[in-house]
This record gives C-alpha cells, structure tokens and sequence, in this order.
C-alpha cells in the first residue's frame, strides 16, 4: 500500500510504503538477558540507576509578578460592601477583659552605696540676735534647720 502526505506549509508531498505490521520485539531486560545479563527484572532495573550527579547552576531570577489585589479589594470581593474607612474600621474589635496580674518578678541587684552624708546643724532661736550669732557659727555648714521659738 502507498500513502501520498501533502506537508500543507511547504508544500512538497512525500511517497512512503507501508506494509504490514511485524511480531512484537524483545523488551531492553530481553534484550540484555540474551547479551548475557544473568540477575532478575528488578536488579536489572536498578542497575539502570546512575549515581548522582553534581548539582547545575541556580537559575536566574524570575520576572515579577503582577501586583495582587488589596486587601480592602479581597473583602470586597468577597461581599463587603463599605468604603474602605469602614472596612478599616471594621478590623477594630472591642475592648478585651483585663487579663490576670502577672507574677511579681526577682528582685534588682543591690545598688551602689551612696556618698557620704552631710552634717545638718539645727538652729533655734527666740530673738534676732540670737538668730545671727548662731548663722555666723555654721556659716560653713551647707546644711542649717532653722526653728524660730515664740
């Protein structure tokens, strides 16, 4: 029997033929069992299995994609039907229960020792004049009480 193809882009027809179909051939395992091979089916199959080998090269990066949607557009979409002042809104919920005091946590580390204290002096005094003779005794003295008696 001849076929007659007409290749429909180019044009040119090609002539082939073709005769009847011919028995079954060997499976690859047939084949190599005949060229020798002794193990079973699976063995063989296994034996076709190479090591690994070296990891290629990273690919490039990739293009961008398109930027998605919004989203306020996402609620939208799926039947919101406020502006989006309101659909802001609406992510706010109500004020929550107090929760339970926590553990009281350790104590700090004992602090440095402070400076040396100042001296004080204490003034009593019923009249002026003992007022004066007593502030020109601790002039000196950065620190003074003054008590004033009646």
């Amino acid at each position: 029997m001849t076929v007659r193809t007409v290749d429909v882009i180019s044009g040119p027809t090609l002539d082939a033929d073709i005769g009847l179909r011919g028995p079954r051939g060997a499976s690859a395992y047939q084949v190599a069992v005949a060229a020798g091979y002794a193990g079973s089916e699976s063995d063989w199959l296994a034996s076709l299995v190479g090591s690994p080998g070296d990891p290629g090269a990273d690919g490039g990066d990739g293009q961008d994609g398109a930027d998605g949607a919004s989203a306020y557009e996402l609620a939208v979409a799926a039947g919101f039907g406020g502006t989006m002042e309101d659909w802001l809104a609406s992510l706010v919920g109500p004020q929550g229960e107090a929760g339970a005091d926590g553990a009281d946590g350790q104590d700090g580390a004992a602090g440095a020792d402070g400076a040396p204290g100042q001296s004080a002096s204490i003034i009593a005094y019923t009249d002026e004049a003992a007022y004066n003779t007593a502030m020109t005794a601790n002039a000196a003295n950065p620190l003074v009480l003054v008590v004033r008696y009646a």
